[in-house]
Protein backbone atom coordinates (compact mmCIF):
# COMPACT_ATOMS: atom_id res chain seq x y z
CA UNK A 1 0.00 0.00 0.00
CA UNK A 2 1.28 3.45 -0.99
CA UNK A 3 4.75 2.29 -2.07
CA UNK A 4 7.33 4.84 -3.08
CA UNK A 5 8.24 4.64 -6.76
CA UNK A 6 11.66 6.02 -7.66
CA UNK A 7 13.44 6.67 -10.92
CA UNK A 8 16.63 4.87 -12.00
CA UNK A 9 18.71 7.27 -9.90
CA UNK A 10 16.68 6.60 -6.78
CA UNK A 11 14.83 9.92 -6.83
CA UNK A 12 11.34 9.83 -5.32
CA UNK A 13 8.72 10.22 -8.05
CA UNK A 14 5.25 9.16 -6.92
CA UNK A 15 3.25 6.99 -4.52
CA UNK A 16 0.39 4.99 -5.99
CA UNK A 17 -2.29 3.60 -3.71
CA UNK A 18 -1.17 0.11 -4.70
CA UNK A 19 1.58 -1.14 -7.00
CA UNK A 20 2.34 -4.40 -8.75
CA UNK A 21 6.05 -3.77 -9.28
CA UNK A 22 6.74 -6.82 -11.45
CA UNK A 23 4.17 -5.57 -13.95
CA UNK A 24 4.85 -1.85 -13.37
CA UNK A 25 1.17 -1.32 -12.67
CA UNK A 26 0.17 1.59 -10.41
CA UNK A 27 -3.37 1.38 -9.05
CA UNK A 28 -5.06 4.57 -7.88
CA UNK A 29 -8.39 4.86 -6.12
CA UNK A 30 -10.08 8.12 -7.06
CA UNK A 31 -12.54 9.10 -4.37
CA UNK A 32 -14.91 11.88 -5.40
CA UNK A 33 -14.28 13.90 -2.24
CA UNK A 34 -10.51 14.01 -2.64
CA UNK A 35 -9.96 13.88 -6.39
CA UNK A 36 -12.58 16.31 -7.64
CA UNK A 37 -10.97 19.68 -6.94
CA UNK A 38 -9.22 21.46 -9.80
CA UNK A 39 -5.90 21.35 -7.92
CA UNK A 40 -6.19 17.62 -7.22
CA UNK A 41 -7.11 16.82 -10.82
CA UNK A 42 -3.97 18.65 -11.96
CA UNK A 43 -1.82 16.73 -9.46
CA UNK A 44 -3.38 13.43 -10.58
CA UNK A 45 -2.62 14.21 -14.24
CA UNK A 46 1.00 15.09 -13.39
CA UNK A 47 1.34 11.86 -11.38
CA UNK A 48 0.02 9.81 -14.29
CA UNK A 49 2.42 11.53 -16.71
CA UNK A 50 5.32 10.81 -14.34
CA UNK A 51 4.27 7.17 -14.07
CA UNK A 52 4.15 6.83 -17.85
CA UNK A 53 7.58 8.44 -18.27
CA UNK A 54 8.96 5.82 -15.88
CA UNK A 55 7.34 2.99 -17.82
CA UNK A 56 4.44 2.41 -15.45
CA UNK A 57 0.78 1.97 -16.38
CA UNK A 58 -1.74 3.63 -14.13
CA UNK A 59 -5.15 2.09 -13.48
CA UNK A 60 -7.69 4.43 -11.93
CA UNK A 61 -10.47 2.89 -9.88
CA UNK A 62 -13.63 4.65 -8.69
CA UNK A 63 -16.44 3.68 -6.37
CA UNK A 64 -18.36 2.38 -9.39
CA UNK A 65 -15.62 -0.21 -9.96
CA UNK A 66 -15.94 -1.30 -6.34
CA UNK A 67 -19.60 -2.33 -6.61
CA UNK A 68 -20.40 -6.05 -6.47
CA UNK A 69 -17.40 -6.80 -4.24
CA UNK A 70 -14.97 -4.97 -6.52
CA UNK A 71 -15.65 -7.10 -9.59
CA UNK A 72 -15.24 -4.12 -11.93
CA UNK A 73 -11.94 -3.14 -10.32
CA UNK A 74 -10.58 -6.68 -10.61
CA UNK A 75 -11.62 -6.90 -14.26
CA UNK A 76 -10.01 -3.56 -15.06
CA UNK A 77 -6.75 -4.48 -13.32
CA UNK A 78 -6.64 -7.94 -14.94
CA UNK A 79 -7.27 -6.36 -18.34
CA UNK A 80 -4.24 -4.08 -17.94
CA UNK A 81 -2.12 -6.98 -16.68
CA UNK A 82 -3.07 -9.09 -19.69
CA UNK A 83 -2.11 -6.21 -22.02
CA UNK A 84 1.36 -6.46 -20.46
CA UNK A 85 1.66 -10.22 -20.92
CA UNK A 86 0.14 -11.55 -17.70
CA UNK A 87 -1.03 -15.13 -18.35
CA UNK A 88 -4.80 -15.54 -18.68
Amino acid sequence: MNPLICDERGRRCFRPDLALRKWRLAIQYDGAEVHSTAERVLLDVRRQETAELLGWTEVRITKDHMRSNGTGAVQKILGKLREQGYPS
